[in-house]
């Protein structure tokens, strides 16, 4: 679960990117570049565009969320 307030158009970007491949970007990308989020929209951007999921979050989505 993410504990911190992102942008509406991070949020957007994140459930494009979820429709697209099926898998989520992991919350813990999305909290780090919450606060200065230009290079993960970017990075998901590209990846919709070229139609390419992120290879670190879709193995990650495979094996599953991360417990501590």
């Amino acid at each position: 679960m993410i504990a911190v307030q992102v942008s509406s158009e991070l949020a957007t970007a994140t459930r494009a990117y979820l429709k697209t491949f099926g898998h989520p970007v992991p919350d813990e990308v999305i909290e780090m570049f919450a606060m200065r989020p230009g290079p993960l929209l970017l990075e998901i951007r590209q990846a919709v565009v070229l139609q390419r999921p992120v290879r670190a979050w879709l193995a990650r989505a495979r094996v599953g969320p991360v417990s501590s």
